[in-house]
């Protein structure tokens, strides 16, 4: 999804927010040469399984959300 955006324009700085965070890690990864940086903003990234203690966080944060609606 860079080299469309990027012609002509040299590499990307690529903002990943939340659970974009992990993709935008990923392209850096993948495209070392279209990306200049990586600017993460609140990121989720995982390295293996969540604890006990992030499921029950993530799961506490969509329930007041759907309590909202």
């Amino acid at each position: 999804m860079i080299h469309p955006f990027a012609i002509g324009a040299g590499p990307a700085v690529i903002l990943g927010n939340s659970f974009a965070a992990e993709s935008a890690l990923w392209a850096a990864h993948d495209l070392p040469k279209q990306v200049r940086g990586v600017v993460l903003l609140g990121p989720i990234v995982r390295n293996g399984p969540p604890s006990w203690f992030a499921r029950t966080a993530v799961a506490l944060g969509f329930l007041a959300r759907l309590g909202d609606a």
